[in-house]
């Protein structure tokens, strides 16, 4: 068994990040579908809507007068409505919660035998697919994409492309407002620490007590979720899941995190990203429904149900 974490030993990690997310768009994001085509419904249990399935959101060039001031007012508005989703859950909603907090529980009693597992299994190319998954689930590396993501819409007048951009900006909100605060709070011991998993220090700003929940797995699934729902396209999902997965293991194999940990993280980032893509697919399709006309008296105002 090795030790130390290994983390940060591969440069080139970085570059295959990049090259398998720039492969997505020049394969999706520029034809002719891309970005335009139907949003598939997922199902998330954090919208408190769903049994109603969202529809696709405008082509690009529609909303043309839109501003940063009204995308950033959006943005704040979809980030409030995820933090507060579990005050408007139901029934089928804390069922599925129960499920994924049952599952984390469950986790508990053998995460100290998946952590002996990866330890005991270090290797040079382990230590390469790990670093991927350290760098896809970075919050460094996820500003860098949202802004990106954002600015090229922007800038092209592809609209689904910058509102999928708000939508990653959603997302790392959610991570900083809920995710942040969580771990802070309940203070868990990192597997690193070598106190056990039930080592506890609450209200404490130690990264060695920041264990619960894995921010990066959050991250890394809530990003692929955005992206997979947004660009609509098979090989793409395939590839972006493939990225979440590899973070979700990277944070075990470097003794960051337990696995309770991350399917807790996991759990999060896949139902806060499907209540931010539906949110703004209702707001788009709200908006479609909603016209002015003018008339000899003024204007009118037309709602199509």
């Amino acid at each position: 068994m090795r030790t130390g974490i290994v983390e940060n030993r591969h440069p080139f990690a970085v570059a295959t990040v990049v090259v398998c997310l720039v492969a997505a768009w020049v394969e999706c994001a520029f034809s002719e579908t891309a970005f335009a085509g139907p949003v598939h419904k997922a199902d998330s249990s954090l919208t408190e809507d769903t049994d109603h399935p969202q529809t696709t959101s405008p082509s690009p060039g529609v909303d043309s007068g839109r501003s940063v001031g009204r995308d950033v007012a959006n943005v704040w508005k979809a980030t409030t409505h995820t933090v507060t989703s579990p005050f408007r859950w139901d029934s089928r909603d804390f069922t599925r919660f129960g499920i994924f907090a049952g599952l984390t529980v469950g986790a508990v009693f053998i995460d100290e035998d998946v952590r002996e597992i990866f330890q005991k299994n270090q290797t040079d190319t382990g230590d390469f697919i790990a670093e991927i998954g350290n760098v896809y689930g970075n919050g460094f590396f996820a500003v860098g994409l949202t802004l990106l993501t954002y600015g090229s819409g922007a800038v092209f007048g592809a609209e689904r492309v910058r509102d999928t951009g708000m939508m990653l900006s959603d997302l790392l909100l959610t991570v900083l407002f809920v995710q942040q605060p969580l771990r802070i709070i309940v203070g868990r011991a990192r597997p690193y620490a070598n106190e056990g998993n039930l080592s506890f220090e609450p209200f404490t700003v130690a990264d060695e007590y920041a264990s619960f929940v894995s921010g990066h797995t959050w991250s890394a699934v809530g990003m692929s979720v955005v992206l997979s729902r947004n660009i609509n396209n098979r090989w793409a999902s395939i590839g972006l899941g493939t990225l979440a997965f590899v973070t979700a293991v990277s944070r075990m194999y470097v003794d960051k995190h337990w696995l309770s940990d991350v399917i807790m993280g996991g759990a999060f980032g896949y139902y806060s990203a499907n209540t931010i893509v539906d949110w703004h697919d209702q707001k788009q399709e709200n908006a479609k429904n909603l016209s002015f006309r003018p008339t000899p008296s003024g204007f009118l105002l037309l709602y199509r149900f």
